[in-house]
């Protein structure tokens, strides 16, 4: 009784975990969730990264394109 009783204990400790209802279905472990939502955080990060590398480069051409022109006037 004691042995099927930890037995049946274990067994539905594996079972009803999450990740091996996700294996099951073919859906991914909350390991693999993980790493998804890390990799969406780079790749914004990396947006984020190039959209201020671009503003800078604009800035850094206007006050260029405005220096000259102030040259050009005097």
């Amino acid at each position: 009784m004691k042995k099927t009783l930890i037995l049946a204990v274990v067994l539905l400790s594996v079972v009803s975990s999450c990740d091996f209802v996700r294996t099951l279905a073919g859906r991914p472990t909350s390991a693999r969730l993980e790493e998804m939502r890390e990799e969406r955080m780079r790749a914004e990060e990396a947006r984020h990264q190039a959209v201020l590398d671009s503003m800078e480069r604009a800035e850094k051409a206007l006050a260029e394109a405005l220096a000259a022109r102030e040259q050009e006037l005097l």
